[in-house]
């Protein structure tokens, strides 16, 4: 728990005191720049962040890394983790995602 205080504290730091004290209670606005940034800058238990995971997903990583960095400690065995259904059904969207774009999946899907 005091390292999610923490890491409130920094984030409230970083984004000039737009952080309350409960996360749920960010303004959309906050939590869209959270998320970019986290997406952007933060590899979490991976070797990269979640977006240059989808940049290389036609080589080396793809997105299996991104469900890594952001709960690979919950969905991924390869890092700990033991919830594979949640992880089967956001690999399912993303594929479903995907066939709508008409896009290819790219390497790595799973973790």
């Amino acid at each position: 728990m005091a390292g999610d205080r923490r890491a409130v504290h920094v984030l409230s730091a970083t984004l000039g005191g737009a952080v309350g004290s409960l996360p749920g209670t960010l303004p959309r606005s906050v939590s869209w720049q959270t998320a970019a940034w986290f997406w952007n800058t933060q590899a979490g238990g991976g070797p990269t962040t979640p977006h240059d995971a989808m940049l290389q997903s036609s080589g080396a990583y793809g997105f299996g890394y991104t469900i890594r960095a952001i709960n690979g400690g919950l969905e991924c065995p390869s890092v700990g983790g033991s919830n594979t259904a949640s992880r089967d059904s956001r690999i399912n969207k993303y594929r479903f995602f995907c066939d709508q774009l008409r896009v290819t999946y790219g390497n790595n899907l799973s973790c």
